[in-house]
């Protein structure tokens, strides 16, 4: 069986899904024949656990994913340090109109 197949298999397992024809054409479309496809289901419910323990190289979504994770957690340092700036910029503003107000109000 072919790793993408695996994969495929093992991400709908992971999910708590029945593996079907029409479900693991949905991930894997038609890179696979339909005979491919009908084997590999038959694989997946008589032997779940083999596919499950399988090892294949990790799934390009997954590591898309870890990439997406680290440019939010990079998006989110950035918007906290611009957010602090910008908290920074108003307490001076503020105390800056305080000072004018007293100002004014002793004159």
């Amino acid at each position: 069986m072919d790793n993408q197949l695996m994969r495929a298999l093992q991400q709908l397992l992971q999910e708590g899904k029945v593996p079907s024809v029409a479900l693991l054409k949905g991930r894997v479309g038609k890179q696979a024949s339909m005979h491919e496809l009908i084997s590999a289901v038959q694989q997946a419910k008589t032997a779940p656990e083999k596919i499950l323990a399988a090892d294949t190289a990790p799934a390009p979504a997954a590591s898309t994913a870890a990439q997406n994770s680290n440019a939010e957690t990079s998006n989110s340092a950035e918007v906290l340090a611009e957010l602090k700036a910008i908290r920074n910029e108003l307490a001076w503003i503020r105390a800056h109109i305080e000072k004018q107000n007293e100002s004014a109000s002793d004159s």
